[in-house]
């Protein structure tokens, strides 16, 4: 055996191994959004780093790729002939889910399949996979009590436990991945596993519980299910004859074997667990995280795709432009009830999802994919434990995208560990060839593969900039110092010009200025100059984004701000058509029209806002100064006092009708 073939386990398990610890467990506090950003960067640079490896050493390989193109060629023809092609292609910001991270979770798979082949790769990655998820469970359960662990300086206010993810669905989904893998290991022959197995099982079941995420719950128990006939069948093997995987398949194995671990343990395990279970449910019940509301709210979000699946069924409308579209299928009943405050950027189901963006035949294309790979595992996993628990983590995974959308971060994790499942029992999947590529080849391999991790370094790296340059404008919006603020927004678009929300930002600021002050211009040329550049940058993201309705209004509320009435009602005219039930559209078409003396159709906007959020109160707040300023003092008063019983602490409401009633003709 030469040095490098003795070396090459610990040097294939780097990249798998960071990906299932670094990933979940990393985050930056000190940016605008302390969890996304900076695990896109760990994602854009393990992956491929870790498959230049794989080149470098001759051990790529990619079985059914036959089944990978399909969804590849469509997600391209859906990216060209979609909405926002650039968009599509690097993602929305947050969400990344463009062609890149297509390619990302195709690159984990083969990660898995090409590193992954040798047993002790599989039990360090195993291991570490479960091990992490037992700090995400211990640090979600810490977290739902209140302590902030993470120094977030938010836990008391987190009704639902998000862990290091950022978010409870992902964390959810992570913990069901790892659960299986940790329960498995509760029949490991080295003691010190089997407790680590435990302990960790009780974390994550209580950091899941945690959660408060019902789709996760309901995946868990799909995993259990899959598990179980695995962990019944488990026999008695002779003393040093037990293995991980088929004993006909592996001579070295990975840790964990069929050996039934005696009554002892699992007594302490169903006890510890019972315990925690039980303490984390009445967290969760005397908790808000489990809002009665939400799961109607989800059949509701649901119900608002039929019509833009519908408007383009065959290739969608391209990956990751949800945003753009899906404000469309809203009606009066769900904006009234749900509101477009935060905006509404996915179906939360990848069935939807992704016939939303690729169409038919993109769902056709991943069903296909599944289908392939879920036969080859079922086909072979012959009730084998633990492949049968990483089996049963996929596919718990799988239950809970039904109920919520892929994540580009989180998704390599269950792709590297398919792959990993791939190598370990498909027939004749651990073989390496004889015929190894030709040096040229390898070289050329490692080399693309290693420029795409520097790509990704650079650019994810930028973004992680921009997140962090943005906290700092925010923090100076909210001292005042609108100046400081700009310039941070402009450091940061020059170092993640994909970013259009940084675009976005300045010119909300510039509104800000101008309509609240402070001023930030000192002279007619000055201010000129920053309303210019504030159109520059909505320019720049709609490059971006392409005709996305919260840009256009966003473009509505400048021009408005700049006393430009005419042509804000010309683009709040072009966002109806995008997003017709719009509160922010009528709310700004009633202050347009306001200033052209359009009174009626100020009014009539203003009524349609205030029935379409009946808990804000500013359009009341403007009919109330509309009908004062036309002689109505009685209309004023009702609409302030409307107002008043939305928000008691509105003074423009208070001072309106203080006005109004104290009036002589009152």
């Amino acid at each position: 055996m030469t040095s490098t073939e003795s070396r090459s386990p610990a040097v294939l398990s780097i990249a798998p191994v960071a990906l299932v610890v670094v990933v979940p467990l990393f985050f930056l506090p000190g940016a605008f959004g302390p969890f996304h950003a900076v695990k896109w960067l760990a994602v854009c640079v393990i992956v491929p780093a870790g498959l230049a490896v794989c080149a470098a050493l001759g051990r790529l390989r990619w079985p059914r790729w036959q089944w990978f193109v399909p969804l590849v060629v469509v997600s391209v023809l859906a990216t060209v002939f979609g909405v926002a092609p650039v968009m599509s292609v690097f993602g929305s910001p947050n969400r990344n889910d463009g062609l890149i991270a297509l390619a990302l979770g195709i690159g984990a798979f083969v990660l898995g399949v090409s590193a992954c082949g040798d047993p002790t790769v599989q039990r360090r990655v195993l291991r570490a996979a479960f091990v992490t998820g037992g700090l995400v469970g211990v640090l979600a359960v810490a977290e739902r009590l209140g302590l902030d662990v993470a120094g977030l300086g938010d836990a008391g206010e987190v009704s639902r436990a998000r862990s290091t993810w950022g978010s409870a669905t992902f964390a959810a989904a992570h913990l069901v991945v790892v659960l299986p893998i940790a329960v498995a290991h509760l029949r490991s022959r080295d003691s010190r596993w089997r407790i680590a197995g435990l302990v960790c099982s009780v974390a994550i079941l209580a950091g899941l519980l945690a959660t408060g995420t019902r789709g996760g719950w309901l995946a868990a128990l799909v995993s259990v299910a899959v598990l179980a006939p695995a962990w019944l069948a488990t026999g008695r093997p002779a003393e040093g004859s037990a293995v991980l995987w088929s004993a006909a398949k592996r001579e070295n194995s990975p840790g964990v074997d069929q050996r039934r671990t005696g009554g002892p343990i699992l007594v302490v395990a169903g006890v510890v667990a019972a315990v925690a279970a039980v303490g984390v449910l009445v967290l969760t019940v005397v908790g808000p995280q489990l809002d009665r509301a939400s799961g109607i709210g989800r059949l509701d979000l649901w119900s608002t795709t039929p019509s833009v699946i519908a408007d383009r069924p065959i290739l969608g409308t391209g990956p990751d432009t949800q945003r753009s579209v899906l404000p469309a299928g809203i009606d009066e009943d769900f904006e009234r009830e749900h509101g477009s405050e935060e905006l509404h950027d996915r179906a939360h189901s990848l069935p939807l999802d992704t016939l939303v963006t690729t169409g038919i035949l993109g769902l056709a294309a991943l069903v296909a994919l599944l289908g392939v790979l879920a036969r080859d595992f079922v086909s072979n996993l012959r009730r084998e434990l633990v492949p049968t628990a990483i089996a049963a983590g996929l596919a718990g995974y799988l239950v809970t995208l039904l109920f919520a959308f892929g994540d580009p971060v989180m998704d390599p994790i269950p792709w590297m560990l398919a792959g990993l499942l791939w190598v370990a029992i498909v027939p004749s999947s651990g073989e390496r060839s004889t015929e190894q590529p030709r040096s040229g080849v390898r070289m050329i391999a490692t080399i693309g593969f290693g420029c795409v991790a520097v790509a990704g370094l650079i650019v994810a790296g930028g973004e992680v900039l921009g997140e962090t340059r943005l906290d700092t404008a925010l923090d100076g919006q909210s001292s005042g110092d609108l100046s400081a603020a700009l310039d941070e927004l402009e450091s940061a678009v020059s170092v993640a010009p994909a970013r259009f929300d940084l675009h976005q930002a300045y010119s909300r600021i510039v509104v800000r200025s101008l309509t609240e002050g402070p001023e930030i211009a000192d002279t007619d040329a000055a201010r000129s100059e920053l309303i210019a550049s504030a159109f520059r940058h909505l320019d720049d993201a709609q490059a971006v984004a392409g005709e996305d309705p919260d840009l256009l209004l966003d473009r509505a509320e400048l021009l408005t701000a700049t006393g430009d009435p005419d042509a804000a009602l010309e683009v709040y005219d072009r966002v109806l058509v995008l997003y017709p039930q719009s509160f922010r559209a009528h709310l700004g078409i009633g202050l347009a029209a306001s200033q052209l003396n359009q009174l009626d159709r100020a009014e009539e906007a203003w009524r349609t806002a205030a029935d379409l959020a009946p808990g804000d109160g500013r359009a009341l707040v403007n009919l109330g100064i509309l009908y004062e300023r036309g002689g109505d003092p009685d209309a004023a008063a009702e609409s302030f006092e409307a107002a008043l019983e939305i928000d008691p602490a509105d003074g423009t409401a208070a001072a309106g009708l203080a006005r109004v009633t104290d009036s002589p003709e009152n």
